[in-house]
Protein backbone atom coordinates (compact mmCIF):
# COMPACT_ATOMS: atom_id res chain seq x y z
CA UNK A 1 0.00 0.00 0.00
CA UNK A 2 1.53 3.28 -1.07
CA UNK A 3 -0.27 5.56 1.35
CA UNK A 4 -1.47 3.81 4.53
CA UNK A 5 -2.52 7.11 6.13
CA UNK A 6 -4.88 7.82 3.23
CA UNK A 7 -6.24 4.25 3.28
CA UNK A 8 -6.90 4.39 7.03
CA UNK A 9 -8.52 7.83 6.75
CA UNK A 10 -10.93 6.39 4.17
CA UNK A 11 -11.72 3.42 6.41
CA UNK A 12 -12.34 5.80 9.31
CA UNK A 13 -14.68 7.81 7.07
CA UNK A 14 -16.80 4.84 5.99
CA UNK A 15 -16.98 2.93 9.29
CA UNK A 16 -19.83 4.29 11.36
CA UNK A 17 -19.38 5.38 14.98
CA UNK A 18 -18.89 2.30 17.14
CA UNK A 19 -18.00 0.18 14.09
CA UNK A 20 -15.07 -2.23 13.95
CA UNK A 21 -11.87 -2.37 11.97
CA UNK A 22 -10.39 -5.87 12.09
CA UNK A 23 -6.77 -6.13 11.03
CA UNK A 24 -3.97 -8.60 10.43
CA UNK A 25 -0.75 -6.95 9.33
CA UNK A 26 2.95 -7.55 9.41
CA UNK A 27 4.58 -4.72 11.32
CA UNK A 28 7.81 -3.13 12.39
CA UNK A 29 9.60 -5.17 15.03
CA UNK A 30 9.77 -3.94 18.61
CA UNK A 31 13.41 -5.16 18.59
CA UNK A 32 15.54 -2.21 17.41
CA UNK A 33 18.07 -4.41 15.58
CA UNK A 34 15.40 -6.23 13.62
CA UNK A 35 13.60 -2.92 12.96
CA UNK A 36 16.81 -1.55 11.38
CA UNK A 37 17.10 -4.66 9.20
CA UNK A 38 13.46 -4.23 8.14
CA UNK A 39 14.06 -0.57 7.25
CA UNK A 40 17.11 -1.55 5.22
CA UNK A 41 15.16 -4.24 3.37
CA UNK A 42 12.40 -1.70 2.63
CA UNK A 43 14.97 0.75 1.23
CA UNK A 44 16.69 -1.83 -0.96
CA UNK A 45 14.38 -4.53 -2.27
CA UNK A 46 11.46 -5.73 -0.15
CA UNK A 47 8.65 -3.55 -1.59
CA UNK A 48 9.55 -4.80 -5.08
CA UNK A 49 9.64 -8.44 -3.95
CA UNK A 50 6.54 -8.11 -1.77
CA UNK A 51 4.20 -6.35 -4.19
CA UNK A 52 4.57 -2.95 -2.53
CA UNK A 53 4.39 -4.04 1.10
CA UNK A 54 6.75 -2.53 3.65
CA UNK A 55 8.21 -4.47 6.57
CA UNK A 56 9.03 -1.48 8.74
CA UNK A 57 5.62 0.17 9.12
CA UNK A 58 4.20 0.53 12.61
CA UNK A 59 0.67 -0.24 11.50
CA UNK A 60 -0.75 -0.40 15.03
CA UNK A 61 0.38 3.16 15.66
CA UNK A 62 -0.98 4.28 12.26
CA UNK A 63 -4.39 2.78 13.09
CA UNK A 64 -4.52 4.72 16.36
CA UNK A 65 -3.30 7.93 14.71
CA UNK A 66 -6.16 7.57 12.19
CA UNK A 67 -8.58 7.93 15.11
CA UNK A 68 -9.42 4.30 15.91
CA UNK A 69 -9.34 2.97 19.48
CA UNK A 70 -7.61 -0.41 19.71
CA UNK A 71 -9.71 -2.95 21.63
CA UNK A 72 -7.49 -5.99 21.27
CA UNK A 73 -4.16 -6.74 19.69
CA UNK A 74 -2.12 -9.94 19.55
CA UNK A 75 1.52 -9.89 18.48
CA UNK A 76 3.20 -12.93 16.93
CA UNK A 77 5.91 -13.88 14.45
CA UNK A 78 5.01 -15.67 11.23
CA UNK A 79 6.68 -16.55 7.95
CA UNK A 80 6.63 -19.32 5.37
CA UNK A 81 10.19 -20.65 4.93
CA UNK A 82 12.41 -20.72 2.98
CA UNK A 83 11.66 -17.59 0.95
CA UNK A 84 9.45 -15.71 3.42
CA UNK A 85 11.45 -14.81 6.54
CA UNK A 86 9.66 -14.77 9.91
CA UNK A 87 8.12 -11.33 10.46
CA UNK A 88 6.29 -9.73 13.39
CA UNK A 89 2.53 -9.51 12.88
CA UNK A 90 -0.41 -7.96 14.68
CA UNK A 91 -3.96 -9.28 14.73
CA UNK A 92 -6.67 -7.24 16.35
CA UNK A 93 -9.78 -5.16 16.53
CA UNK A 94 -10.01 -1.38 16.60
CA UNK A 95 -13.21 0.60 16.88
CA UNK A 96 -14.25 3.98 15.60
CA UNK A 97 -15.08 5.96 18.75
CA UNK A 98 -18.62 7.06 19.48
CA UNK A 99 -21.98 5.45 19.84
CA UNK A 100 -23.86 4.14 16.83
CA UNK A 101 -26.51 6.45 15.47
CA UNK A 102 -30.06 5.63 16.60
CA UNK A 103 -31.07 4.57 13.08
CA UNK A 104 -28.07 2.16 12.99
CA UNK A 105 -29.36 0.17 15.97
CA UNK A 106 -31.42 -2.87 15.02
CA UNK A 107 -34.74 -3.69 16.69
CA UNK A 108 -33.09 -6.70 18.35
CA UNK A 109 -30.35 -4.51 19.84
CA UNK A 110 -32.90 -1.99 21.07
CA UNK A 111 -34.87 -4.74 22.87
CA UNK A 112 -31.78 -6.32 24.50
CA UNK A 113 -31.47 -5.78 28.26
CA UNK A 114 -28.76 -3.35 29.31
Amino acid sequence: MKDPDKALAERFRVIRAGGELRFHEHVRSENSTIARIQAGADAVIWPRLGGGCHLSRDTGRLIEEAGFATESIDRFTFGIPPLDPPKPHILGIARRPGSPRVDDVTDEQARAPA
